[in-house]
């Protein structure tokens, strides 16, 4: 049986193939690196829609909660075109890299204080049209930001159907 990784997933055969797998959320993992948060592996397929660079030999590093959220145990390898006695599992790349709760908060703080500086403007009068601009699109990244910000709570979005990873995904591309 032969196979193809779709949309921006890849096929991956972690490093640690050991015997003792166990199921950690919903990615099946060797059981003597189960607390670990990331974990290494070689692409074996990738997905169309994955970003440029991305390529089949590669090796990963990619989180441990991120597989594919309807995968329910492991592969065979063989199936993307792996050797036949190992597993793999299927986790997304994002185009983008998912950001953390403090650049979030880094970003918003340095948005203040940019508003800060053009109320201050403002104040003393002379504040102008590109001043006014600014100010809108600060506010309105500011009123995206919180939104973002409040997704990204514990256990926020457990249990949503367009819950589509819990991980990062592919954080990086590594040497051999």
């Amino acid at each position: 049986m032969s196979g193809r990784v779709l949309g921006s997933y890849v096929a991956i055969v972690p490093d640690d193939q050991d015997t003792n797998v166990k199921k950690r959320g919903s990615l099946f993992v060797a059981g003597s690196k189960l607390f670990d948060r990331y974990l290494s592996g070689k692409i074996i397929s990738v997905g169309s829609k994955c970003p440029d660079g991305v390529e089949v030999g590669q090796r990963v590093l990619y989180e441990r909660m991120s597989a594919h959220p309807h995968q329910t145990g492991p592969i065979d390898a063989d199936v993307f075109g792996g050797d036949p006695d190992k597993f793999c599992v299927l986790i997304p790349v994002y185009r983008g890299s998912l950001r953390s709760v403090s650049e979030l908060d880094e970003e918003l703080d340095r948005r203040r204080r940019d508003v800060q500086l053009i109320e201050k403007k403002h104040e003393n009068g002379s504040m102008d049209q590109e001043d006014r601009d600014a100010m809108v699109r600060h506010n309105f990244r500011m009123d995206q930001i919180k939104s973002e910000r409040s997704k990204m709570g514990r256990g926020s979005n457990l249990g949503k159907i367009y819950d589509r990873a819990r991980g990062a995904g592919v954080v990086a591309i590594i040497g051999d």
